[in-house]
């Protein structure tokens, strides 16, 4: 998630100018079509980064639950030994 900023602000300007300039360009209909599409291409990237981080966040808070297992585990023979 430290990099994935700078998917979203990527896409966010390419969103922008794509339907800013489908909008405002005097071209037909099918040209506007077509120079809208990077926009919705952004739309996608940008499910599709979500979609990333959030396996990445269940990547690494089940990690984390394994490593917090596995220190109590370390530790639990050495207090019934009382050293």
């Amino acid at each position: 998630m430290r990099e994935s900023w700078k998917v979203y602000v990527v896409a966010a300007i390419v969103l922008v100018v794509s339907f800013v300039a489908a909008w405002n360009l005097p071209t037909t209909e099918a040209l506007r079509g077509i120079i809208g599409l990077p926009g919705v291409g952004a739309l996608f990237a940008v499910l599709y980064q979500i979609v990333r981080d959030r396996a990445a966040h269940e990547r690494a808070l089940e990690l984390q639950q394994r490593g917090t297992v596995l220190q109590s585990r370390r530790g639990f023979p050495y207090g019934k030994c009382g050293v």
